[in-house]
């Protein structure tokens, strides 16, 4: 049995006010160049932890902070060469100035609609759209547990 290299990415997805920030790609990434994204990077042996890693890579690509992370979405990517753990974290925007830093064209907040006319790095799009699906969906499950029924009361 051979041994598979093993890759772990963190990325996320700030929201700040129900905008997004996107990034586009710059033109001489090796990866996808000139396609949007979300924030984010592999790994690396000297972060302290999975958190301190997707902070860094969020600083070193778009310049901001971020809070309340969790996690929104995992998954393995396996290829003849290599297998990469990607997860995904919903985060809020925390403090910065959004700019283009490493690796990165340009930074935008972005709506839902706008969102659905860019083209995105593989999945993203669709892992946006589900974001934003869930995020509606919990907030209308909030109204409905709570109706208000002053209007019955004579």
């Amino acid at each position: 049995m051979s041994a598979t290299k093993f890759k772990l990415n963190v990325s996320t997805i700030i929201n700040k006010n129900g905008l997004i920030l996107i990034q586009k790609r710059a033109m001489d990434e090796e990866v996808f160049p000139g396609l949007f994204g979300i924030p984010g990077g592999t790994v690396e042996a000297t972060d302290k932890n999975l958190m301190a890693a997707l902070q860094r890579e969020v600083m070193e690509e778009v310049g901001v902070t971020i809070s309340d992370i969790k996690l929104f979405q995992n998954n393995i990517v396996t290829k003849p060469d290599k297998s990469t753990l990607y997860m995904v974290f919903a985060s809020d925007y925390e403090s910065g100035t959004i700019k283009a830093m490493d690796g990165t064209e340009s930074v935008q907040w972005s709506n839902l609609e706008e969102i659905k006319t860019l083209e995105f790095t593989p999945t993203t799009k669709e892992l946006l759209i589900d974001y934003y699906g869930k995020n509606r969906k919990d907030s209308l499950t909030k109204f409905i547990t709570k109706p208000n029924t002053s209007y019955l009361k004579l």
